[in-house]
């Protein structure tokens, strides 16, 4: 079923009047103008930097491959305490058997991201690239530059152990044994993160003179882009506040609580126009101030798992449809489903676009599963309104082939069951 108006932009509206395939609102989005102009946090090739390796005086049985920590895969997706990524119904995560296959490596060169490049692979601070870069004690950013991959390599050799300075399931079991070795599922996720730019304590005001997409989004927020607009963000910080009010206004402020708190009751449009007059129209420091009590929620586990199970509600209404559609084909791969996870997470009308694609792709009609991605994206780029076309073709090119960015997070024309 179609979705409504007030549900369509599940993770990045627009204009109400448009295509709400609008991607996102953040610094990645979907314009053919530079995209990072107004990018709040610092440029990765700042961040990222060249740092000391310490030495690694751990005994670890794992470096030998002769031992797996036990739960290796339990909660693939997590990189917090709750599995809440959406996932292909009935897949099953990799086995792991390959300790060195490569899992995330630094770009040979930038990717061309329309007017635009994308310097540096990139996953959430929190995420596997920030923890590795703790333990190797370079610049924690979750930035995966030349700093990082000198690292990589000092510490691959140190532990005589094949040298690839990209990071892999035996230096994760070594250095980070409590985070699950990431399957494609949560791959595809830091890929799309990576687009979209920003992380869950950053913020993006979407209004005239903002710092970000002037999109009709009112405000956008973390990896997924969740909105204002959409109520998003209301029952974001409606389920953090059933569970936790107490630590959230310690956190964040009397002042600053109580108005999230009156957002949270008010009507999507109501809340608009509150957080406008309140906080955009009302200056510099009040935008400030607002931004920085999303940095204090970021900080808080409860507001991370509320942000997860709403993106996860958001995407999953849309990609189980195109699941659906996959399931009429054989061998469906790795970068298959991430793309059309990237897809569900920027646009929305999928019903519409389903329709468009039963109609253009049917199984069997090309000899490679690299033709029929091109194919499906073709298709998908067709049915974006035009001023985003060129951001959705720039996205879709990224999973053609395991050469293409998506080969970097380790996303591979592996055969998966939906």
């Amino acid at each position: 079923m179609e979705e409504s108006t007030s549900e369509t932009r599940v993770l990045f509206a627009t204009d109400p009047a448009e295509d709400m395939d609008l991607g996102d609102s953040g610094p990645s989005g979907p314009v053919d103008e530079p995209f990072e102009e107004d990018l709040p946090s610092p440029s990765p090739e700042v961040s990222e930097r060249d740092g000391d390796v310490l030495a690694e005086t751990r005994t670890n049985p794992v470096l030998s491959g002769e031992t797996e920590p036990e739960g290796e895969l339990s909660g693939a997706f997590d990189e917090f305490s709750q599995d809440q990524t959406p996932r292909a119904s009935g897949s099953t995560p990799p086995t792991g058997e390959d300790l060195d296959a490569p899992i995330y490596c630094r770009l040979r060169s930038p990717w061309p991201f329309g007017s635009t490049e994308k310097p540096h692979l990139m996953t959430p601070v929190t995420g596997p690239i920030g923890r590795i870069q703790a333990e190797l004690q370079v610049e924690s950013d979750g930035v995966f530059g030349r700093g990082t991959e000198d690292a990589i390599r000092s510490w691959q050799e140190r532990n005589q152990v094949p040298v690839s300075g990209c990071i892999n399931a035996r230096m994760m079991r070594a250095l980070i044994p409590d985070v699950p070795i990431p399957d494609y599922r949560r791959r595809a996720f830091h890929l799309t993160y990576l687009f979209e730019g920003t992380d869950y304590h950053e913020i993006e005001f979407n209004w005239s003179g903002g710092s970000g997409t002037q999109d009709g989004a009112g405000i956008t927020w973390g990896p997924t882009g969740m909105t204002l607009a959409s109520g998003e963000i209301q029952s974001i910080l409606r389920k953090a506040m059933e569970r936790d009010a107490a630590g959230i206004s310690q956190a964040v402020g009397q002042s600053q609580f109580r108005l999230l708190q009156s957002v949270v009751h008010m009507s999507t449009r109501d809340a608009m126009s509150q957080i406008k007059r309140n906080v955009f129209d009302a200056g510099r420091n009040a935008r400030s101030a607002f931004a920085q009590s999303f940095a204090r929620l970021a900080a808080l586990q409860g507001v991370r798992d509320a942000y997860d199970e709403v993106s996860n509600e958001s995407v999953q209404s849309k990609l189980g449809q195109y699941e659906a559609y996959l399931r009429g084909f054989e061998n469906i791969t790795e970068l298959d489903w991430a793309m059309f996870f990237d897809i569900a997470v920027q646009t929305g009308r999928t019903s519409t676009k389903v329709q468009a694609l039963r109609a253009g792709v049917r199984p069997g009609q090309h000899s490679s599963a690299q033709e029929r991605r091109q194919a499906w994206g073709r298709i998908i780029s067709s049915q974006v309104a035009s001023r985003w076309r060129r951001n959705r073709e720039d996205r879709n090119r990224a999973f053609y082939s395991e050469q293409a960015l998506a080969g970097n997070y380790g996303l591979r024309e592996r055969i998966i069951r939906l």
